[in-house]
């Protein structure tokens, strides 16, 4: 027992265990801080506020994908590769933040553009939602992950959300604070921005600025691929729901929206993972790739069989955790979530697959097709399972589509390395 004991606490003292501590905690800090915030905004606000609110956010989610466009995956890695070269790693901040602002310059004229055109409610909310993109550009946080100090990112985050919350109930008294209510999140992502390049001026990650336009261009060839592929998802992801919406009406959206979220918190439950072993996988594949594909393979078994246990909890206790979140008038949730937990699992393999393997391994055109491939599957199939079945048919739908991404990876993987073959795995 006490040699298990060591064990375990060498484990959790390495780095990647206590990168992993730092980002479930940081996770943690996901769920608990909007406990705190979110029922006073629904209190002071009221629905029309929150409305407000909720539209500029989706207004600038737009905006926010754009501005990153893929560089939280791409520019982590280009750090990942050089985390021994500062002044590498010093052009490459400089480059993606210059990429990023040109970026958020060009989607805040669009942005500016709905709020003169839009209601006059609406105008100052989002305007407002602008200094989120702005406070977006200068978070460097992803250099951070880049060299692996998962503690200061987790603990900048946290700092960062706890100090919107006093703004908030100063500034949001009532029902015509929607615009405040924006900007304090604002001042979270501006607090965000500050200690994130305080941290890489400590580290010494940050030299002086030293960037052209050439670096800006490679650094948007760079993450094209990234940002088609999340583009993609994010298409079809909303299609599923306005084509539900269109034959099945709000109540059969209303059953697959509940399901989506309650399945979204559990399926996050693994981003922990992706957190600390992306940039260490990004490492490997240029230093060590026998070191890399071992922990590939251990990820994929790990992830995998982490990912179908909670794909199997949700199927068997379904009703009881539709009971107790929603009640025994959203029974008709039951079913529709035994389909869509299942993309837990298909989700799990598929971000081990892509973003562990294939992304760190430089396959991004295959990378992006295969995303392609599952939302050709899942558009074509949507429409008759809806029509037949429903929020059911778009659960189904969703798994289809996740299937085809983790299938058509892994056969393009198996294809490459032939220790993604059914016979390497014996050597894990």
């Amino acid at each position: 027992m006490s040699g298990l004991w060591q064990r375990l606490s060498s484990r959790v003292r390495s780095q990647s265990g206590r990168g992993l501590v730092a980002a479930s905690i940081w996770q943690l800090s996901n769920y608990l801080i909007p406990l705190v915030t979110f029922p006073y905004l629904a209190r002071v606000l009221g629905v029309e506020g929150f409305g407000l609110v909720g539209l500029a956010t989706s207004i600038m989610a737009y905006a926010l994908l754009v501005t990153d466009w893929g560089f939280a995956l791409t520019a982590t890695q280009a750090v990942a590769r050089h985390k021994d070269d500062k002044a590498a790693i010093s052009r490459i901040i400089w480059s993606t933040v210059a990429a990023k602002f040109l970026l958020a310059v060009v989607c805040a004229i669009c942005v500016a553009g709905v709020a003169i055109f839009g209601a006059a409610d609406l105008r100052p909310v989002i305007l407002m939602a602008l200094v989120i993109l702005f406070a977006n550009v200068f978070n460097i946080d992803w250099a951070l992950r880049g060299v692996g100090d998962l503690g200061s990112f987790a603990s900048i985050s946290i700092v960062g959300r706890v100090a919107a919350i006093p703004p908030l109930f100063v500034l949001v008294r009532d029902a015509g604070d929607a615009n405040m209510a924006v900007l304090t999140t604002g001042i979270g992502g501006v607090v965000i921005a500050v200690l994130s390049q305080w941290r890489a001026l400590r580290l010494g990650l940050i030299g002086r600025p030293s960037t052209s336009f050439g670096a800006i261009a490679e650094a948007l060839k760079d993450g094209a691929h990234v940002f088609g592929a999340t583009t993609v998802i994010s298409l079809y992801t909303n299609t599923i729901t306005v084509v539900l919406g269109m034959w099945g009406g709000p109540g059969e959206v209303g059953l697959y929206s509940a399901a989506d979220r309650i399945k979204r918190p559990v399926y996050s439950l693994l981003s922990p993972i992706g957190l600390v072993f992306f940039p260490r996988m990004s490492t490997l594949t240029t230093t060590d790739e026998g070191a890399a594909a071992q922990m590939a393979r251990r990820l994929l078994l790990f992830q995998g069989g982490t990912s179908f246990a909670l794909a199997l909890a949700l199927t068997l206790f379904a009703p009881l955790v539709v009971r107790i979140l929603l009640g025994a008038q959203f029974e008709s949730v039951v079913p529709v979530l035994r389909i869509l937990g299942w993309t837990v699992f298909m989700v799990g393999l598929s971000n081990v697959l892509g973003l562990m393997i294939m992304l760190p391994f430089g396959m991004k055109k295959a990378f992006t097709y295969c995303i392609i491939c599952g939302a050709v599957a899942g558009t074509v199939s949507m429409f008759p399972l809806i029509y037949f079945f429903g929020a059911e048919g778009a659960a189904a739908a969703a798994l289809i589509s996740e299937g085809a991404v983790t299938t058509s990876m892994l056969f393009v993987l198996s294809r490459r390395f032939h220790w993604m073959r059914f016979k390497g795995f014996r050597h894990v």
